[in-house]
């Protein structure tokens, strides 16, 4: 069964391709589609929602979505440069990788050169009658994915992860672009919650299937 990887993102539809081909689907590009979602969720579980029901009504197939979102530990949540949902969007623009990586190293340097982060991701399947699953990673997760953003960038970005030359692994204090960002803790998280979206496809299908 055919089932549309809700992004343009080449490094998600590369990674979440995988999992999809081994849950037993034939991934398709979101790249295919022309789909316009407005990402107005205060969760990335939300934004993930949005994306996939989105994705599902614009190519009449099963869709499979991510978000991310960013977090400081030093900043309070309502301190306005925390991240938060909006790692891409400041001030009412959405930056370009090179903005991107300018704009986080400054911070991370505003910051006394570095600042402990983590991640927390939400996914979501959808179907094209608007049925959706979502979940996030937000509880449980080990202290080792916790990382650095760091004010000096060490190389190149891997693609679709702009931000992977300026952040440092919390276990191997490597840059996560170093080996293809393949290995370390950031490599390990992203490979726990692509399993987890790609079961949850396939339990949103089976829902589906019963109903």
């Amino acid at each position: 069964m055919k089932a549309v990887i809700g992004s343009g993102n080449p490094g998600k539809l590369v990674e979440l391709a995988q999992e999809l081909r081994a849950a037993g689907f034939e991934p398709v590009s979101g790249a295919d589609f022309s789909v316009e979602a407005e990402e107005t969720g205060a969760t990335p579980r939300e934004n993930a929602e949005i994306k996939a029901k989105a994705y599902a009504r614009a190519s009449g197939l099963p869709a499979i979505a991510m978000d991310s979102g960013l977090f400081l530990e030093e900043l309070p949540m309502a301190d306005p440069r925390q991240p938060g949902t909006h790692v891409r969007r400041m001030g009412g623009k959405r930056l370009s990788d090179e903005e991107m990586i300018a704009h986080y190293a400054a911070l991370a340097k505003s910051l006394g050169g570095s600042a402990l982060c983590h991640w927390v991701t939400g996914f979501a399947a959808a179907l094209p009658d608007g049925t959706v699953l979502s979940g996030d990673d937000a509880e449980g997760q080990p202290l080792r994915w916790k990382f650095r953003l760091v004010s000096e960038p060490g190389g190149e970005p891997l693609p679709g992860k702009p931000l992977s030359c300026i952040s440092v692994e919390g276990d191997t204090g490597r840059y996560v672009n170093e080996n293809g960002g393949s290995e370390g803790a950031s490599a390990e998280r992203r490979a726990a919650y692509r399993k987890k979206a790609a079961a949850l496809l396939c339990r949103l299908l089976r829902k589906g299937e019963n109903s």
